[in-house]
Parts: structure tokens; sequence; C-alpha cells
């Protein structure tokens, strides 16, 4: 009678790479959800905001991060004036569209990086 044996391999780094790989797509879809609704709440003066929200998902080391915010290097007329709309001045009153997009959509990101559906 013979014994069966199972040998069992564990190849982490290839582990590492597909769960990564999911993980980054993931944050891809937070990131996609916050955008939209920053855009969707952004000022529209001039419309310059909304053209200059932005995403990137970044990897180094064994992190993986989200970015959204506002691109203002490499454009010809930059939104400096979206700090003053979004905390306000003693002038201005405040009209958050940055911080609302993360707070109010906090359920929907945390099951977008889980990979669940909402």
């Amino acid at each position: 009678m013979t014994q069966g044996r199972v040998v069992f391999e564990w190849h982490d780094r290839d582990v590492i790479n597909r769960v990564g790989a999911q993980v980054a797509d993931n944050m891809e879809t937070a990131c996609v959800l916050v955008e939209r609704d920053m855009v969707r709440r952004a000022p529209r003066w001039t419309g310059l905001t909304q053209e200059s929200v932005i995403h990137e998902v970044v990897a180094y080391d064994d992190v993986i991060e989200g970015r959204v915010g506002l691109k203002l290097k490499g454009q010809r007329r930059k939104p400096w004036y979206w700090v003053f709309i979004e905390l306000g001045t003693r002038l201005i009153k405040a009209a958050p569209f940055i911080r609302p997009s993360l707070f109010e959509n906090a359920r929907e990101i945390l099951q977008a990086i889980q990979g669940r559906k909402g």
C-alpha cells in the first residue's frame, strides 16, 4: 500500500503580486469614486478646478496608495484659489468639495478597496 504525499509549495512573491494587483485595481476604483464626486462638487465659476481634479495609484515597497487631488503643476492657469473655496476666508464662506467627497463616501470607498460591490 502506497501512502499519498501532499506537497504544498508557497510562492509568496507570486501571491503578493496577484493580491497586490487586485488591491491596486480596487484602489483605482475607490479613487475614481472620489474623483467623480469632487468634480461634481467643485465650483463651476471657470471650470478650471473641475478640470484639475485627478487621481493616481502609486505602489512602493509593500504599500499601495491612492491619491486624489488637484493637479497644480504643468497647467497654464493654476486653480490656486481652491484652498479659499475649500476652507473659506474671513470674507468668503467655505464651500468644501474635497473633504466631503472623501468623508461622505467613506463606506463606498472601503467597499471598493475591499473589492465589494456597494
